[in-house]
């Protein structure tokens, strides 16, 4: 599955930045728990924060690729990013992950309630 996300990596820094700040608000990869629940007030502004990366990602490829490899290289983007968050439900859905997830939630957790009382 990685090697699905690998093959759309592109070498330019700027845009893995923009790219992975599109993948950071996507809601997808904000649910890790099905215990967890987005405020639709939250959605919105979620939904307009990833425009905006989108929109400044688009208007980088443009200057900087030209119009015709802008569009091959934010479909290779996107595809990227479909390939990320698929990869991510996939391992969301294997038990030995989402205990792993949980445990370390919990332990981070506590961290911080001990640093607290502390």
């Amino acid at each position: 599955m990685a090697h699905h996300v690998m093959k759309h990596i592109n070498p330019d820094v700027a845009l893995m930045k923009l790219a992975l700040s599109l993948f950071a608000f996507s809601d997808s990869v904000l649910i890790f728990s099905p215990y967890v629940t987005i405020k639709s007030n939250n959605s919105s502004l979620i939904f307009h924060i990833q425009n905006t990366y989108a929109e400044v990602t688009w208007k980088y490829l443009v200057y900087k690729y030209g119009y015709y490899q802008a569009i091959i290289r934010f479909n290779n983007l996107i595809q990227c990013l479909l390939a990320a968050i698929d990869t991510v439900s996939r391992s969301q859905n294997v038990q030995i992950h989402t205990n792993d997830m949980e445990s370390l939630l919990e332990q981070t957790e506590i961290s911080l309630v001990l640093v607290d009382i502390d």
